[in-house]
């Protein structure tokens, strides 16, 4: 086993959250979409900046009437959120018997792992007596949302922050249970924000575990104010009560400027009532909120936005040193917890030499900035976490990592799975819903596959229809945002649309769309009677017979024109039952590109079809690919009947058999993906996304610098 596998082996994620819930528990799965919004990041914002940790959901039963087992160990950090209600209690020993286990493992090694119980009724308690409930029953429940996710941004920063070589808490003795304090510094000028700081200070005080830095009241008698002040800032999060006097302040500014100079989590909190005769230019690059007096729910968010800040700072600094497990990183890569800015570069430039890159926070600044940046500290070499690690180094210009896939065209094949609920990567279907909600895991998966696929270069391909907030619609929002952000004029989006799903694509649409997408549409198959003006409801076996040869042809089309294929989740049906096609749409697309001999990635953490290809190329004969399963529904045998009776020349029968036999002959080692066999395992079953992205770039780079590529 070589050194890459290896590194990939002893990988663990630092932190991953779980959010357990009765499936039933409809307020629960609320939350745990709020959960993730706030912690991973927002599905239908993928330009938006999140905390990026992963989120599982364990609610839906895999056997019986539990959900999937929690393994505390499989990350360095574990968080389980467990949303008691009644239906949880009434479920009587099964749910107390998964999640008390939890529990216990939790408390015999509190230093990594925890776990919050959330009371949601007054009969919540009767899961685990001993444990210690974070109080919900009793909230107002639009407050109820704001006041757990503060909890738990407050808990999660004191559990990472325990490590010994960061300096952003106060020990409070050895030997306790409980995680030490996090520390806030409140930065206020005395004549007119010491009223906004004694509310900000009463407020955490009575809320939360967090010690306030608050001026002389913290100064023993006998200590020098400068060392205590600077000590203070130096060993806490900072949030900086912007009024009117603050700027005129020297005390204020140096505090300002010291905070960023030792690289502290920084808030500001707007309060100014008249104005300012100069503003202070060091208080930008940083989160801001405006203060409401009288008004407790923005306290809570002032509160909240201080503690995220806290907790993405610990991340981001953390979570980069082990993405550098995964990624070919240089020795002396230097992560930066906020975006450079002109303070900041003043003292980094004089490291320039020494430090080959320094990496701060997607998303990359916009060109015009980093190029102001950089006029003042030209040998500075800054990039992202995505720059980086999708580009091999060797560039003095960070600017100009090499592209290691601009001249590849990369096509994305990804649907929704039955089973993704199941796999804690969806949310369970209530009893009175059609289908579940979509997954955010996988729209955010495929989110982060296009980024990294954007930055190395590639022109993306996708086949699909036009929903509004649909994958289609996510790549087009992505590759505007990236066009503006790095100044590229990047490749537009390949977009394959079959007939007659182009009949619904309007002038308008084209001309908004216009240079961020090429549009390639399908023409109707040639079936006697058919009006290629018509657009025909998929109802009957002659009407699933033309939506079925469109859906071949623009595969066909597409994998002609595409050099590489990666494939996520993907429903398993046809001819009208979650599906259109003659075989599963990603089945047909993983046939066409093995046959080609086009580099497959399979990621089979999602489930579905891909899961199915997978286990066929390992000779497993998979029950979805079989008659029995797949003609079960009288609808799609009588239209596979039809199908198969009216073969143009040349064409080939639906025939699972067949399908999984040469899918079986071609094998894993047909993937002809640039990985090992052992490396294609990874890829298969890793849960971790950043591990998935790693293993497919360092497939396409390998063929990229072989005589075949």
């Amino acid at each position: 086993m070589n050194s890459e596998i290896l590194a990939a082996a002893n990988y663990q994620r630092r932190l991953v959250i779980y959010v357990v819930w009765h499936p039933e528990f409809v307020r629960g799965r609320e939350m745990a979409e709020r959960i993730y919004k706030y912690f991973a990041r927002e599905p239908e914002q993928p330009n938006a900046r999140g905390l990026g940790i992963p989120v599982f959901f364990r609610s839906e039963p895999v056997a019986g009437k539990l959900p999937a087992p929690v393994v505390m160990d499989e990350a360095q950090h574990t968080a389980v959120v467990v949303l008691a209600d009644a239906k949880m209690v009434i479920a009587g020993n099964d749910w107390s018997g998964y999640v008390a286990p939890l529990a216990r493992d939790a408390l015999a090694n509190p230093a990594r792992h925890r776990v919050f119980p959330v009371a949601f009724t007054p009969n919540a308690y009767k899961l685990f007596p001993e444990a210690n409930f974070i109080r919900l029953q009793e909230v107002a429940p639009d407050a109820a949302p704001g006041l757990l996710l503060n909890r738990l941004t407050n808990e999660l920063g004191r559990l990472l922050t325990q490590r010994p070589t960061v300096g952003s808490v106060e020990r409070e003795g050895a030997g306790g249970s409980s995680p030490p304090k996090m520390r806030l510094f409140l930065s206020h000028a005395k004549l007119d924000g010491e009223n906004v700081a004694k509310v900000l200070r009463d407020y955490i005080q009575e809320n939360l575990a967090l010690d306030t830095f608050f001026d002389t009241i913290d100064i023993a008698a006998g200590f020098r104010f400068s060392d205590e002040i600077d000590q203070g800032i130096d060993t806490a999060a900072f949030a900086l009560i912007h009024t009117d006097a603050y700027a005129s302040r020297v005390w204020c500014q140096h505090e300002v400027i010291r905070a960023k100079r030792r690289g502290r989590p920084l808030v500001v909190i707007h309060a100014i009532e008249e104005g300012e005769g100069r503003s202070f230019p060091y208080l930008g690059n940083v989160p801001t909120i405006r203060w409401r007096p009288n008004d407790p729910a923005r306290l809570q968010a002032i509160v909240g936005l201080v503690l995220r800040e806290v907790l993405r700072t610990e991340y981001f600094n953390q979570h980069f040193e082990d993405l550098c497990l995964l990624f070919k990183v240089p020795a002396g890569v230097r992560a930066l917890a906020r975006a450079p800015e002109l303070l900041t570069a003043l003292a980094l430039r004089t490291e320039a030499d020494q430090v080959p890159f320094f990496v701060y926070p997607d998303p990359p600044l916009a060109k015009q900035e980093l190029d102001l940046v950089l006029d003042l500290a030209p040998n500075l070499r800054l990039t992202t976490p995505t720059l980086l690690f999708a580009n091999p180094v060797g560039s003095d210009n960070p600017q100009l990592l090499a592209k290691s896939l601009t001249r590849r065209r990369v096509g994305l094949s990804i649907s929704e799975s039955e089973n993704l609920a199941q796999r804690g990567l969806g949310f369970p279907r209530l009893p009175d819903e059609k289908a579940a909600p979509s997954s955010p895991h996988l729209r955010d998966s495929m989110t982060e596959f296009a980024r990294f696929l954007l930055a190395a270069g590639a022109t993306l391909a996708y086949g699909g229809d036009l929903r509004q907030g649909g994958f289609t619609v996510v790549l087009f929002e992505l590759l505007a945002a990236y066009r503006v952000l790095s100044g590229e004029d990047s490749p537009p989006l390949q977009s394959w649309l079959c007939w007659p799903i182009h009949l619904d694509l309007t002038e308008d649409q084209e001309a908004n769309w216009a240079g961020l997408v090429e549009f390639h549409k399908i023409k109707a198959p040639e079936i006697p009677g058919l009006d290629p003006a018509v657009k025909l409801p998929p109802t009957t076996p002659e009407n699933l017979l033309a939506w079925a040869r469109s859906l071949t042809s623009m595969r066909e089309q597409m994998n002609a024109e595409t050099d590489a294929r990666i494939f996520l989740g993907g429903q398993i049906g046809s001819f009208g039952v979650r599906g259109l096609g003659r075989y599963p749409g990603l089945a047909e697309e993983a046939l066409l590109a093995l046959r080609a001999h086009k580099p497959v990635y399979l990621i089979g953490a999602f489930g579905g079809c891909t899961d199915a290809i997978i286990a066929a190329l390992r000779g497993q004969k998979p029950a979805a690919f079989t008659d029995a399963e797949r003609l079960a529904d009288e609808k799609v045998r009588a239209a596979c009947e039809f199908y198969n009776q009216h073969l143009p020349p040349g064409g080939e029968p639906v025939n699972y058999a067949a399908l999984t036999a040469e899918l079986e002959q071609i094998g894993v080692s047909g993937l002809n993906n640039g990985l090992t066999a052992e490396e294609n395992e990874r890829l298969f079953t890793t849960m971790v996304l950043p591990e998935m992205i790693a293993l497919v770039l360092r497939g396409l780079g390998r063929l990229e610098k072989s005589p075949k590529g």
